[in-house]
């Protein structure tokens, strides 16, 4: 089990947050995703492509993710 760390930009409400779990859970291989309005939304998957996750946050509406990387430091 893989696990992507992304930093969504664009999220305003608990809409967003339901519509994006749903859209990141429809992705075949995707287990689980807990989306966070202000923080660090992590997906569990059997190795999905992070491309596919990016495009399928993108495609479900205004927002922008951005991977976070485990060795990397997230400022805000």
């Amino acid at each position: 089990m893989k696990t992507t760390r992304l930093k969504i930009e664009g999220l305003h409400c608990l809409d967003c947050v339901a519509r994006l779990e749903q859209a990141l859970e429809s992705i075949p291989g995707v287990v689980a995703a807990d989306v966070k309005l202000n923080d660090i939304t992590t997906i569990d998957h059997a190795d999905v492509d992070e491309s596919k996750l990016l495009k399928a946050v993108s495609d479900a509406g205004d927002y922008r993710p951005h991977i976070v990387r485990e060795d990397a430091v997230y400022q805000g």
